[in-house]
C-alpha cells in the first residue's frame, strides 16, 4: 500500500500493518482469523463462528444476549475477529484500512468511526446487517457471545463480575471459551482477577 502508517503510536502502526497483512491474505483467497496475543483459549474457538456472516467479531459492550440489540451494531472489539475471503471482504478491509489513515487511529477506532456513518438493522440477537451506501453493498457482522469470549475489563469490578456470574448460571455456562486479558489501568495489577475471583473460576 502506498501510504505510510499514520503518525500516532505503536498500537496504531501495528494495527495498520495488520490490516495490510489481512488484505493480502484475502487476495490469496484465504479466510482470516485475527487474534491479539493476550487471549487465553480454554476450548476450540472455531465453534463460536457461524461461518456465514461476512465478519465475525467479539463484542465490546457489557451486555448479554439478546441485549446486544439495545445498541448500534458497531461495538466490535478487534482483538479477535474473522473475515470470509470474498470480493466484499476485499472492499471492506481496504476501506477500513483507508479509514485508519483518515482518522489517524488504529483499526478498532476506525471500525467504530466508519460504521457509525452507516445504517443497518439487527437480523437476529447477534447478527447485524449494514447497508454500506458508500460501498454499495450489504455487510453482515456476527457478534460473538461475551459469555464465550470475555473481556477482562468487563469483569474488573465486583458489580460486573456478579452480573456475569448470574448470567452464566442462568445459561449453565461454567467458563468462557476465550478469556481476553486485555490491558489494565496503571493503578491495576494483573493478579486482581485472581484475588477477587474471575466469574468463571471458583478459587479456594
Amino acid at each position: 500500500y502506498s501510504h505510510k502508517p499514520p503518525k500516532s503510536d505503536i498500537t496504531t502502526e501495528s494495527t495498520v500493518l495488520r490490516m495490510a497483512i489481512v488484505y493480502q491474505l484475502l487476495q490469496w483467497k484465504v479466510d482470516v482469523l485475527v487474534t491479539d496475543t493476550d487471549m487465553v483459549f480454554f476450548e476450540n474457538p472455531l465453534t463460536m463462528f457461524d461461518n456465514v456472516s461476512d465478519f465475525e467479531v467479539s463484542y465490546e459492550m457489557l451486555n448479554f444476549l439478546p441485549d446486544y440489540k439495545n445498541h448500534e451494531g458497531y461495538w466490535g472489539n478487534l482483538g479477535f475477529w474473522r473475515v470470509n475471503s470474498n470480493e466484499k471482504s476485499l472492499v471492506f478491509i481496504k476501506n477500513l484500512f483507508e479509514w485508519c489513515f483518515k482518522l489517524k487511529t488504529h483499526d478498532q477506532n476506525a471500525f467504530h468511526g466508519y460504521l457509525k456513518t452507516q445504517k443497518g438493522e439487527w437480523l437476529s440477537d447477534t447478527v447485524f446487517m449494514y447497508k454500506l451506501s458508500d460501498l454499495n453493498m450489504n455487510w453482515s457482522i456476527h457478534y460473538l457471545d461475551n459469555l464465550q469470549i470475555t473481556l477482562s475489563n468487563s469483569i474488573f469490578c465486583g458489580k460486573n463480575r456478579r452480573a456475569f456470574t448470574k448470567e452464566a448460571l442462568r445459561r449453565n455456562i461454567s467458563m468462557p471459551i476465550i478469556f481476553h486479558l486485555a490491558w489494565y489501568w496503571p493503578t491495576r495489577k494483573a493478579s486482581v482477577l485472581y484475588e477477587k475471583n474471575a466469574w468463571f473460576v471458583d478459587f479456594p
